[in-house]
């Protein structure tokens, strides 16, 4: 699975990029299907902003967003509503 993560207006810490790498390969677990996430971080604000993109073999593309105070909170936000459409 290929994970693309880009920010708009952030920098990307090394911890947080390895944080969503291991939250985002979990969702071959609901579907195998999964071959590539794209992630786009940005802050506005007092909020971030996450949205991803998934391409699922033999299916539509999948797109979800979320926001939170903190990014962390943001990719766990999204990584629950990416599990539930999956």
């Amino acid at each position: 699975m290929q994970i693309i993560i880009s920010g708009r207006h952030v920098d990307l810490a090394e911890d947080l990029r390895e944080h969503m790498e291991e939250r985002f390969r979990r969702l071959s677990r609901f579907d195998g299907g999964v071959s590539r996430i794209e992630v786009t971080l940005r802050e506005e604000k007092n909020r971030c902003a996450i949205e991803a993109n998934l391409s699922v073999r033999r299916r539509a593309a999948i797109h979800a967003g979320a926001e939170a105070p903190e990014f962390r909170t943001a990719v766990d936000r999204l990584y629950e509503k990416l599990s539930r459409q999956l």
